[in-house]
């Protein structure tokens, strides 16, 4: 049986008012690789626990915006040790649960997902965040100064260096990658995070859950012709 998929939509709110002014988007790119290495896909829409149950495994794609669901389907994965693949801002939502849930741990707060809400506007009102704008990181132009497509896909490509588990799946330590985002973070303190590849400016480019099958890169593997990343994650879902 084909592993099903579990992939978070994106929520983008359109600039006019009316019934149809919020709705739900998956890129068809993460489906298509989701396919192309042999599962199914369905679209998230609401994260309860009965929800997830049914999936073999959970996809966060890129976007803008890091909701509840975000973290309800990364704690659910940490809970049940089932794989996860968060990529550009599935990444960053990966990084900023643990980071609010370090925070609300050492302030003898419980971390629910509605207090890791709480705990980042706290620290936003104190100019704390987590993610730092980085623009014209590993190329010299940024996605907002050039079209991103197919014929200046070369514009945005750039190379990381990789440590295990990505370095056995690329088979190589340095490999060329896609990276569009315009925040990241140049460290990762945390005792539950492993950093797992960087890029030549010190952006983190990938983590890893300890002991848990849960990645993320900041990068976007779906890009990739044959996306070994993706591929090595459908095979830990069919196990």
């Amino acid at each position: 049986m084909k592993p099903l998929i579990g992939i978070l939509n994106n929520i983008k709110v359109e600039e006019k008012d009316g019934p149809h002014g919020e709705y739900y988007k998956i890129n068809k790119i993460y489906v298509d690789q989701l396919k192309k290495y042999g599962a199914e896909a369905l679209g998230i829409f609401d994260a309860s626990d009965e929800l997830l149950d049914k999936f073999d495994g959970f996809l966060l794609t890129g976007g803008n915006r890091i909701t509840e669901n975000h973290y309800k389907v990364i704690e659910y994965a940490i809970k049940t040790n089932k794989p996860l693949i968060g990529i550009c801002n599935g990444f960053q939502a990966i990084v900023m649960y643990d980071f609010f849930r370090e925070e609300c741990t050492k302030d003898g707060i419980e971390p629910t997902v509605e207090n890791l809400y709480k705990k980042y506007d706290e620290l936003k009102a104190k100019n704390i965040f987590v993610l730092e704008e980085i623009e014209g990181h590993g190329r010299p132009l940024s996605r907002h100064e050039i079209p991103f497509k197919e014929e200046n896909l070369s514009k945005f490509a750039h190379q990381v260096n990789l440590k295990s588990p990505l370095k056995e799946i690329y088979g190589a330590d340095r490999v060329g990658i896609y990276s569009l985002h315009g925040y990241g973070v140049h460290e990762i303190k945390s005792p539950n995070l492993e950093i797992i590849a960087t890029s030549d400016d010190n952006v983190v480019e990938g983590v890893k859950y300890k002991n848990k099958p849960i990645i993320g890169t900041q990068f976007h593997p779906e890009i990739e012709t044959s996306s070994k990343i993706i591929e090595a994650f459908i095979n830990k879902c069919q196990k």
